[in-house]
């Protein structure tokens, strides 16, 4: 009996070995990771994006700009967000342990129809989108379709493709393409002929191919094409679904693997504001990112450990620390910016009204330095990153408002 027993615990302890999934022990760290979501959404990170530190305090601070953002152009992307303008945005403080071969990172958003999130995720590695930018681009104003000489031509040129060649997705003869320029110089190939009259599928495809085609396969610099271009392409019939689809595909299945992202990646040199042609937002966007410098992650659900002991294991929440409500946040951090930048805030009308242009000037000037919505500030300018980061973790710290803390929700 004592023998059979024994093997009973010893099969016991076999099966929940292979139930209870493990990440390599090799590649396992545990995080800190913060992520604003609507309160009705919950806590959980499974198909989200989440920050550390210093990547989720940068949107923190950044959307005190969305009074101004939203001013000067309402159809930006923030100001639709749900994750950013909901009335009951909380912040969540989670332990996750991760594999730490980290994958490229999904950019995970909500589905304003559904409430659901997707994620997406580059078709190739972050070193092929590098890749040089074609000096010529070929465009269907039919379809839309953009050639690509590597899916269309196996690596053909337009210029060398036979005269049998025919547009992909219309079948419109090569014959029919002509070059044109445009506004901004760029070469583009169109048909000679157009259709009767596009219907709004057509209509959003071409253009977004005429405004953005050339950086297709490329996402951030498509996404901020896009973003640039968002009144033309709303016009168009375009929806944010054809937006992310132009740029990064169908919904391409995301890698199971945690992505990561460092936020100053996040602004490449298609981004860089320029004086007298960007909005004030761009300046303290790009500016906040190069200050702070933090990471964002991407959690998949395919990759998440399971009970089940099947399938990939990536990641796996090890606590859900606190949740607060993210205004409770902003008023702490809001507070200790007023007191660091009073001179100036004492010479608004309102010294706390934070949806006037003159609390928010003050606002980015004392965080990032004078001049931050007209020009690249230096990193060290303005506020300490260590007294920001401490007012914006002080709210997991304690439930006292008198050292910055938030009750939990």
């Amino acid at each position: 009996m004592r023998a059979a027993g024994s093997l009973l615990a010893v099969g016991l302890l076999a099966l929940g070995s292979q139930a209870q999934q493990q990440i390599d022990p090799r590649y396992a760290v545990n995080i800190t990771v913060y992520h604003q979501d609507r309160k009705s959404a919950g806590a959980g990170i499974s198909d989200r994006n989440t920050g550390d530190a210093l990547g989720d305090m940068y949107f923190t601070l950044k959307d005190a700009g969305l009074p101004v953002e939203c001013a000067e152009d309402p159809r930006s992307f923030d100001c639709q967000n749900p994750e950013v303008n909901n009335k009951d945005l909380v912040v969540s403080l989670l332990v996750v342990e991760v594999d730490s071969r980290f994958g490229v990172y999904g950019l995970c958003n909500v589905d304003n129809t559904t409430g659901e999130y997707f994620c997406q995720c580059p078709r190739e590695t972050s070193a092929s989108v590098a890749s040089a930018e074609p000096d010529t681009i070929w465009t269907c104003s039919v379809c839309g379709h953009v050639y690509d000489p590597a899916k269309d031509g196996n690596g053909t040129a337009f210029e060398d493709l036979p005269d049998t060649w025919k547009c992909p997705v219309c079948g419109a003869p090569k014959s029919m393409y002509k070059p044109t320029v445009t506004a901004d110089g760029r070469t583009v190939w169109v048909h000679e002929e157009e259709t009767k009259k596009a219907d709004p599928t057509q209509q959003c495809a071409s253009a977004l191919s005429s405004s953005c085609g050339i950086y297709k396969g490329k996402e951030q610099f498509c996404e901020y094409c896009e973003e640039k271009n968002y009144q033309k392409l709303e016009a168009a019939g375009c929806s944010r679904e054809d937006f992310y689809t132009f740029c990064f595909g169908d919904k391409p299945s995301c890698n199971a693997s945690v992505g990561r992202l460092a936020v100053v990646d996040n602004q490449s040199v298609e981004r860089v504001p320029t004086p007298g042609r960007s909005y004030d937002f761009e300046f303290w966007n790009y500016n906040m990112a190069h200050k702070f410098n933090g990471f964002w992650y991407s959690t998949m659900a395919s990759g998440q450990c399971n009970a089940s002991g099947t399938g990939p294991c990536y990641w796996r929440v090890v606590e859900s620390v606190k949740t607060v409500q993210t205004n409770c946040q902003r008023a702490n951090v809001y507070s200790v910016v007023e007191k660091n930048g009073a001179p100036c805030f004492s010479q608004c009308p309102s010294p706390t009204d934070n949806t006037t242009k003159c609390w928010v000037d003050c606002y980015f000037d004392t965080v990032l330095g004078t001049g931050s919505s007209t020009s690249i500030t230096d990193p060290n300018a303005g506020m300490s990153v260590s007294t920001l980061r401490d007012a914006w973790t002080a709210a997991f710290n304690s439930e006292d408002p008198s050292k910055g803390g938030c009750p939990a929700v």
